[in-house]
This record gives structure tokens, C-alpha cells and sequence, in this order.
């Protein structure tokens, strides 16, 4: 009776022990950071499947399968304390959008399309494909076009590249800015807001800042293109 007593009390301490362990060694808790945009449903089915895990379960591809469809361009797993892991999810840095029939294709600077939204959706700039130019031609001089556009504080809602690198961008108000190289975009963006912000756009039409001390005015209205047109700009 005595050995059945200490057997029975070594088995219910090796149980608690047991299960001490497996609390230390599977997942209690999941902790997000990152600024991905992860929906609801996701991070209900994140949590479902890997609540009780073991840690060494839970690696990045399990992790990447579970967030398939989400805008998630950087993602990393890993363990804090006991029972927790982290997971870090960052959304792609999104630069415009190209025109796919009567929505808008989301891009970042690699070209890839994250998301399709309708038009009115995205305060992102559109960009405009000229005929002969492929969409991953224009892509590296618009984001830097895109950036010093912001530090001038010039903003944009539609941009185009030709195959000389020479810049167009439209205005909110319907005003085609022409930049022609990017040379000086800067200063070229300084100068055409200035002419903005003394009411010298109020007439949408052309404006050509390519050569600053030159800068003409000239109303066309046959260069106004809508969404998903195609470059057209008088010689």
C-alpha cells in the first residue's frame, strides 16, 4: 500500500510538472505590432490556430500562410517571455496607382499591385503610361519625382514619365504642370507652386515650368486627360 501511495503521488507530481512544462513551452498569448492593416476575420483565424501551440510550431511560413491576402510586405515572429509570441507586420509603402479599366491598381516602388480599388478610394497618385513605355520604366523616376514633389509641398493627382524621362503632372484643378527632365525638379516645383498660390493656375490649362525663368502660361484645353488616358501634349 505504501508503494502504491508514492507511485500514485510520483505520477500526480510528474502530471503537474508535465504540465507546467507545456504551459512554458506552447503559445498563451500573441501580442501584433507592425502597421499592416489586418482584418478582423485574420486575426481571429491568426489566433485560433495558433493559440496552444508549441513555440517551435510557429515559425514565419506558418505565420505567412495564416495572413495569405493581407497587405503585409515585411513579417516577422518571434518569442517574448513566457507563453507570448510577437508578430510584426508592415504594409507595403504604396506610391500610386495605375489605371486597370475602371479601377486603380496599388503599387509600390517594385511595381507590384497589392490592391485594386475604385478610383474615388486612393488619395495616391495615378500614373499615367505613355504609348511605348512599360509601367516598370516610370516607376523609379516617379517615386523620386513623388518626393521632392512633397518637400516642395507641390501635390499631384496624376503623373507620367515619357521615355526621355521628361515629367508631367496633373493638378486636382485639371492644370497639366510640364517639368521636362528632372533636373531642378525641385526648384521647378517651388516655382509652380508659387504661380498657384498667386492665381496663376486658377484657369486649368498649361502650365510648362521646364525651364523656370521661362515659365509660360498657356491655356490649352486639349491637353486635359482623364483617368486612364493616354499622354497626348501638344509639340
Amino acid at each position: 500500500m505504501k508503494f502504491y501511495k508514492v507511485g500514485v503521488t510520483g505520477g500526480l507530481l510528474c502530471a503537474l510538472v508535465g504540465a507546467a512544462a507545456l504551459r512554458l513551452l506552447t503559445v498563451r498569448e500573441i501580442v501584433w505590432e507592425g502597421n499592416a492593416p489586418i482584418s478582423l476575420a485574420t486575426l481571429t483565424k491568426v489566433k485560433r490556430s495558433l493559440i496552444g501551440k508549441p513555440f517551435w510550431s510557429v515559425t514565419k511560413g506558418a505565420v505567412e500562410g495564416l495572413l495569405q491576402g493581407e497587405m503585409v510586405s515585411s513579417l516577422t515572429v518571434s518569442r517574448r517571455g513566457r507563453g507570448c509570441i510577437v508578430i510584426r507586420s508592415d504594409a507595403p509603402a504604396l506610391i500610386g496607382g495605375f489605371i486597370r479599366g475602371d479601377k486603380v491598381c496599388l503599387v509600390d516602388e517594385s511595381g507590384r499591385c497589392w490592391a485594386t480599388v475604385p478610383v474615388w478610394a486612393t488619395h495616391l497618385p495615378i500614373f499615367v503610361i505613355p504609348d511605348g513605355v512599360e509601367r516598370r520604366q516610370i516607376l523609379p523616376a516617379a517615386r523620386v519625382a513623388l518626393e521632392t514633389f512633397a518637400r516642395a509641398g507641390f501635390a499631384v493627382n496624376k503623373l507620367t514619365v515619357n521615355r526621355w524621362g521628361e515629367l508631367t503632372a496633373w493638378r486636382e484643378d485639371g492644370t497639366v504642370v510640364h517639368f521636362g527632365s528632372p533636373a531642378r525638379l525641385g526648384e521647378k516645383a517651388r516655382f509652380a507652386q508659387s504661380l498657384s498660390g498667386n492665381g496663376a493656375s486658377e484657369v486649368a490649362g498649361m502650365l510648362d515650368v521646364s525651364v523656370p525663368e521661362m515659365a509660360t502660361n498657356a491655356v490649352s484645353d486639349d491637353v486635359r486627360l482623364t483617368s486612364g488616358s493616354s499622354l497626348s501634349l501638344p509639340d
